[in-house]
């Protein structure tokens, strides 16, 4: 499943930033993007079954005439997440779709030009930003 399935788009978020309020404690999760990445490819196919389910339920509700009725259309996407609860007063619709239909994989669909003038901005490529001062500190470089 790993090899057809690409969640490239996921990398910025598999490991957050934000971890405050958490101790720091060993085996209390992953800081390895692969072993993040595994995970999530592990609840995939464990939900496998109940997944296509879901995708071929909103794939019939409402089909549009001369749509191609294997794939979801947008609206059936909405229609998904305000069933699951997805959009609240802090995730609005337009943050949905943001999010859905953003990233590398989306931008190289729409303008696959593009592709080689881009460069990814992920932790790796911020981290040798900073470097430690002399007093323990950070600093930026740049």
């Amino acid at each position: 499943m790993a090899r057809c399935t690409d969640l490239s788009d996921l990398a910025g978020l598999a490991l957050p930033d934000d971890r405050s309020g958490f101790l720091a404690t060993g085996g209390a999760g992953y800081t390895d993007q692969t072993k993040i990445f595994r995970e999530i490819y592990n609840i995939l196919l464990r939900h496998l079954g109940e997944l296509r389910e879901l995708y071929a339920r909103y794939r019939a509700s409402l089909p549009r005439f001369g749509s191609d009725p294997f794939t979801l259309q947008s609206y059936q996407v909405w229609l998904f997440a305000r069933d699951a609860g997805l959009l609240t007063p802090s995730c609005s619709l337009t943050r949905f779709n943001r999010c859905l239909f953003s990233g590398p994989r989306h931008h190289s669909d729409v303008a696959p030009a593009d592709m080689a003038h881009l460069m990814p901005l992920t932790r790796e490529d911020t981290m040798p930003l900073r470097a430690q001062s002399a007093d323990g500190g950070t600093s930026n470089k740049g």
